[in-house]
């Protein structure tokens, strides 16, 4: 079976175009410059209607009141990606833990696996291991 890449994101599209090996769907929807990613009502639609096995993506900060961004045309694609998926994976470097973004995305009982690196706090990655998120530090480069 082909693996399939459902994206919103131009570089996350053109990066797995060249492996001969998945199949990229993008999502239609406007370009959001700043980002170079598809957002808008026909991005959103794209989302609520298929199913995936799990969503990779990011955001501008976790704590313990939950995931919060910074951008706001984000935030119903991320919502509509959370539901169409088995598995929730978000990416933070250790910048990103604690800190309060602009807009709140979703409570931590959305998440399933965080990555982060090592530098993480480590009484925040304790209690989001406590409540059951799996927290995968990656390792560091020499």
């Amino acid at each position: 079976k082909t693996p399939q890449i459902i994206t919103n994101s131009l570089p996350v599209a053109n990066l797995f175009t060249g492996a001969s090996r998945s199949e990229v769907l993008l999502s239609g929807g406007v370009i959001y410059p700043r980002l170079v990613v598809l957002v808008g009502p026909l991005a959103v639609e794209a989302f609520n209607k298929i199913h995936a096995d799990a969503a990779i993506m990011s955001a501008g900060g976790i704590c313990l009141e939950g995931i919060t961004n910074s951008h706001g045309l984000l935030i119903d694609i991320q919502l509509a990606m959370i539901r169409a998926v088995q598995k929730v994976i978000f990416c933070f470097d250790h910048t990103k833990f604690g800190r309060q973004s602009v807009l709140p995305l979703c409570d931590l009982d959305c998440l399933d696996t965080i990555v982060t690196d090592s530098q993480a706090p480590p009484a925040l990655v304790q209690s989001l291991r406590a409540r059951d998120i799996d927290v995968v530090l990656a390792p560091t480069e020499a």
